[in-house]
């Protein structure tokens, strides 16, 4: 009867375990969900304000230093609009 009582233990203490680990898992996709969607969000911000700015005839240099990209990277957002 106690060695039925300590498998018992030992399986709860098991699942116990197991349950801990997959909330972990799940919390830290959830985490990494939330962290590459406010990426997402800001990069497409950063995108629709370098478009903005080209089609007021703002300058190249002048939205690279406004959006902290280079020259380059402002030129790809253009070309892929």
């Amino acid at each position: 009867m106690k060695e039925d009582s300590n498998l018992v233990r030992k399986y709860l203490d098991y699942e116990l375990e197991e349950e801990k680990t997959r909330r972990g898992i799940e919390k830290e996709i959830f985490e990494k969900g939330i962290s590459q969607g406010i990426s997402q969000g800001i990069e497409k911000k950063q995108r629709e304000m370098v478009i903005s700015f080209y089609n007021q005839g703002v300058s190249l240099d002048i939205i690279s230093k406004a959006s902290n990209l280079t020259i380059s990277e402002v030129e790809e957002i253009l070309k892929s609009k």
